[in-house]
């Protein structure tokens, strides 16, 4: 079903496919590589893990062949984050690593990736519990966000430091989630600003995890409520996987057992299906919470 949302689609896609064909033809790189990279990013948005890696990989040798400099810190951070979804961290890492070394060398009075990049890349290292790192990171590139006035990176660098300081008290046992939350309400109000609706939905399921755990079900399913509805309409394979994993969650919390096994079901499925094995772990983990309660 997550897949032929591609037959639905195919009034974007198309385009998108005989662009890059003709800048191929024509050997013009640069376009081609952007190209390709626009068509991951499509693929991944709406669930085909896979063939957003290929366009990915497709991109990366293209900026290669352009012979322009700047191209593969614009590229190698698309594939990376392909290659996380995909469930391929280490690679996902080595290649942020590299992305960063050589924005290093064109910029060397910024010590961090940055803006969606760096977004992505704080995502792979919250995944690992790297918290901290996160936080030094994201207090670093939210300032390079304010000078220039970029309301997405901003709401970005927010989000980060929500799911950073969230971990940290969830780690430390402390039930101090003050920052967390306040941070990801800033994050969920830039979001909105931006108009960036296919990231939204990140900022409120970021904020319907915080809400469950501080026992806050109403609020927490209303932000779920909202990031299904926009996931759905914009045919969001991914966040809507992603939707389905916390209202597990959210009703294992709430002790209601059969709604929680019906929504692992359902991620259970769009993972598979999408090659979004990045969430095989929280799968497993929810599997045998269900079997336990």
């Amino acid at each position: 079903y997550y897949l032929r949302a591609l037959g639905r689609l195919a009034d974007a896609v198309e385009p998108m496919r005989a662009a890059l064909e003709i800048a191929i033809a024509r050997k013009d790189w640069n376009n081609a590589a952007r190209n390709a990279e626009n068509l991951s990013e499509f693929y991944l948005t709406i669930g085909n893990v896979p063939q957003a890696g290929s366009y990915a990989q497709q991109s990366v040798e293209m900026a290669d062949e352009s012979g322009d400099t700047f191209m593969p810190v614009a590229t190698l951070p698309t594939l990376a984050d392909a290659l996380h979804q995909a469930g391929r961290v280490e690679e996902a890492r080595d290649l942020f690593l590299k992305t960063e070394a050589m924005q290093k060398e064109r910029q060397p009075e910024v010590q961090f990736l940055y803006s969606l990049r760096g977004f992505h890349y704080c995502d792979l290292l919250l995944e690992q519990g790297k918290y901290l790192e996160v936080q030094d990171r994201a207090c670093q590139t939210i300032e390079i966000a304010k000078q220039n006035q970029w309301i997405l990176d901003i709401a970005l660098d927010h989000l980060s430091l929500g799911r950073a300081h969230f971990t940290e008290a969830q780690e430390q046992g402390t039930g101090e989630f003050s920052k967390a939350a306040e941070h990801l309400d800033r994050a969920v109000e830039g979001l909105r600003q931006a108009g960036q609706r296919d990231l939204i939905p990140r900022g409120l399921l970021a904020r319907a995890a915080l809400r469950r755990v501080q026992g806050e079900y109403g609020r927490a399913q209303r932000d779920l409520d909202e990031a299904k509805s926009i996931a759905e309409r914009g045919e969001m394979g991914l966040h809507q996987a992603d939707a389905h994993l916390e209202y597990a969650r959210l009703y294992v919390a709430m002790g209601e057992k059969p709604k929680a096994r019906e929504h692992w079901a359902k991620a259970k499925e769009m993972v598979e299906e999408m090659g979004y094995h990045r969430r095989d772990g929280e799968v497993a983990e929810l599997e045998k919470q269900l079997e336990a309660t």
